[in-house]
């Protein structure tokens, strides 16, 4: 094994301008412009943690929170619905902005690898 092979180089994650969840939102809600998709078929997709109702409310309150933040981005529209003891989102699609900022999100980079080489000081 080689030096490059023994020394892994670390990798950077850059922080989006969207949370994790949002930006999968984004990336389902474009590769699938036809669903019918809403609250709770996004928190079972994104598979957020629902093992008890602790986890279930939790990851509600994620999901939704992530929802109304593309909403007052204006990235995606739908229709709200009285129920479990708030409101939900059904029939969630991106708007036209919304396919941009998908797009733009995609094609993001998400992390570097960060391989500066060492100067040889040994001359």
């Amino acid at each position: 094994m080689n030096e490059m092979e023994k020394r892994k180089p670390p990798e950077v994650n850059l922080a989006g301008e969207f949370s994790e969840t949002e930006e999968a939102m984004l990336a389902y809600l474009y590769a699938h412009p036809d669903s019918d998709i809403g609250t709770p078929g996004l928190m079972t997709i994104l598979k957020l943690g629902q093992d008890n109702d602790e986890q279930r409310q939790q990851a509600y309150k994620v999901t939704q929170y992530a929802i109304e933040t593309l909403v007052a981005s204006g990235l995606v529209k739908g229709k709200r619905y009285p129920g479990f003891g708030d409101v939900y989102h059904a029939e969630l699609r991106l708007t036209p902005k919304g396919e941009m900022e998908a797009i733009k999100q995609k094609r993001r980079v998400k992390k570097i690898i960060v391989d500066i080489p060492r100067p040889n000081r040994d001359t």
